[in-house]
């Protein structure tokens, strides 16, 4: 297999939005989420140890614990992100990130609302 940057990231409002406020105390973010991409971009995420969530209309809600680098806290401290990988349209979709001190997790409601943006 070819490990070029084969995937597309596209980022949902909720994801972009959450990414905005998040800015505001976690000047480290794009650092932090760096690799993250590097790996989503190459199309395997097997590395990242995913948690699957649901299958929707885009594939399988995937969770992924990221590291706050920046910041010396681990994956255990660090951001929640949620996507979606896409095989068949070569794209990952960012639907939403949090810190674990933010929320705990995402609700059904929550997520199907996030979901319903990419329709």
């Amino acid at each position: 297999m070819n490990l070029q940057d084969d995937y597309q990231l596209l980022e949902g409002g909720g994801f972009k939005k959450a990414c905005k406020k998040l800015r505001k105390k976690h000047a480290g973010l794009s650092k932090d989420l760096e690799p993250v991409f590097t790996v989503l971009k190459k199309g395997s995420d097997i590395v990242l140890s995913p948690t699957p969530i649901q299958e929707c209309h885009l594939g399988l809600v995937k969770k992924v614990r990221v590291a706050m680098i920046s910041e010396r806290k681990g994956k255990s401290n660090g951001y929640r992100l949620y996507y979606v990988r896409n095989e068949e349209r070569k794209t990952v979709y960012l639907l939403f990130i949090y810190t674990h001190q933010q929320q705990d997790s995402v609700s059904e409601a929550q997520l199907r609302e996030i979901l319903s943006n990419f329709d």
